[in-house]
């Protein structure tokens, strides 16, 4: 019975070792990475100082030269690959005050500031009823809103063209009670 006592404290005070050791082994490579990124913080803040600066480097070092250029086609494709992200998801950003804002509204609702009109691409404009105006879709042979049946020989508008053709037709004066007595009894 001592054998197993023995072996088990044995056993307890190595676990305990090698508890101790993967310990100092972790808090030595956690103090060698911290160690690491601060050289690298260092290193990029140099070179963004030497490129922000550079009248301090030779004008003739090949070397930083190329590696100016390369930096700077790399900022350039980020910019458009941000561009493109903010295109995709419909969003422009608030010249006020930077803020996101959908491409459809005129006014930034952070700010109050106007919005540019920036045309949306790829975006092609959905045909429109005749009739009432309305957003249709090519395929259709009736209008969802109003119900007109839409003439498949004629393509339908778009919508500028329908809301226009609406306020022609509401500027041009009604017949009057007599016009229509008059046509009434002329079909007659």
């Amino acid at each position: 019975m001592a054998f197993w006592k023995e072996n088990v404290g044995r056993m307890a005070h190595n676990a305990v070792a090698k508890s101790k050791e993967m310990a100092e082994i972790t808090r030595l490579n956690l103090e060698i990475s911290s160690q690491e990124q601060k050289i690298k913080e260092l290193y990029t803040s140099a070179g963004e100082y030497l490129l922000n600066n550079p009248q301090l480097v030779d004008a003739q070092d090949e070397t930083f030269l190329q590696k100016r250029e390369s930096l700077a086609q790399l900022q350039e494709k980020i910019e458009q690959s941000r561009q493109a992200l903010l295109d995709v998801r419909g969003i422009s950003l608030c010249p006020g005050c930077g803020a996101e804002v959908n491409r459809s509204s005129r006014f930034c609702d952070r700010c109050g500031a106007e919005m540019p009109c920036v045309p949306v691409e790829n975006e092609q404009a959905k045909p429109a009823c005749p009739g009432c105006g309305a957003e249709v879709d090519g395929g259709a042979a009736f209008c969802p809103a109003c119900g007109a049946k839409l003439n498949a020989e004629q393509p339908a508008q778009a919508p500028q063209e329908a809301a226009a053709e609406q306020e022609e037709a509401a500027a041009a004066p009604e017949e009057t009670a007599a016009e229509q007595e008059e046509t009434t009894a002329v079909t007659e």
